[in-house]
């Protein structure tokens, strides 16, 4: 998703990130897709935002901008990975405020493109999409599959990036939660979902049921791919089928 396509003033962004550097800048999007920027009034810039609630009555809010930081030099790859995530905190208050959210990076140097979450008319392909956890992982896909081929709007949920490895049992809530029920593998459809245990003591993966015995899904630091479900036959926990609406 090419920035500048979508954010009208973009090399405003750019201005204003680098200005604020290494503090977190941030700012809004209004309905023309034009970039306001606006002061970070929290308490620890250097970590975290605060927009005035001035801000939300000013504007037609379309979306919400802001920059997290690293620094090159003192830093290695994993920190530049890391700053990509939407945190939890990121995908609780985007949820909150209903409207979408992006988060762009800079090392004092440069700024990367935005990386959207929170607006399902607004996602990259579903099938070319990079692995950033909180924002493109096999959650997103998931949800966003179901938006797509089903025009079902599943409720985001804040996620840590590391929450099975704690032994959190998340996804066996969030699938009842999201109004999935069990089904027998015998029974399997298109749009059902697949649920996995991957050298994991917890479910940790999802997947999507597209026909012909084959399922769709977005593995850690991949490109979704579409392949024989048999070949997950070993990690496969539960098959689940949406049923709120029956």
């Amino acid at each position: 998703m090419v920035a500048d396509n979508y954010i009208k003033n973009w090399h405003e962004v750019v201005q204003h990130v680098l200005q604020e550097y290494p503090n977190e800048a941030c700012g809004i999007i209004d309905s023309d897709n034009i970039f306001h920027p606006y002061p970070n009034i929290h308490s620890d810039p250097l970590h975290c935002f605060e927009l005035s609630s001035t801000v939300f009555i000013e504007h037609d809010l379309k979306a919400i901008l802001h920059s997290h930081t690293y620094d090159q030099k003192t830093s290695h790859s994993a920190s530049r990975d890391l700053a990509r995530c939407p945190s939890f905190v990121d995908q609780e208050s985007q949820i909150s405020s209903d409207v979408e959210w992006c988060v762009v990076v800079c090392d004092g140097e440069g700024v990367d493109q935005p990386i959207w979450w929170g607006d399902y008319n607004h996602t990259a392909p579903l099938m070319d999409r990079e692995f950033i956890p909180g924002a493109q992982d096999c959650l997103t896909f998931i949800a966003d599959w179901m938006y797509q081929n089903k025009g079902i709007e599943l409720p985001r949920q804040p996620h840590s990036e590391d929450w099975f490895q704690n032994g959190e049992d998340f996804m066996s809530e969030l699938y009842k939660t999201w109004g999935f029920s069990d089904i027998n593998s015998s029974e399997i459809e298109i749009g059902d979902l697949v649920m996995f245990k991957i050298r994991s003591s917890v479910v940790n993966h999802l997947g999507i049921y597209v026909g012909n015995s084959m399922v769709a899904h977005h593995l850690f630091n991949r490109l979704p791919v579409e392949e024989l479900l048999c070949k997950w036959e070993g990690y496969i926990e539960r098959i689940a089928r949406y049923a709120k609406n029956d």
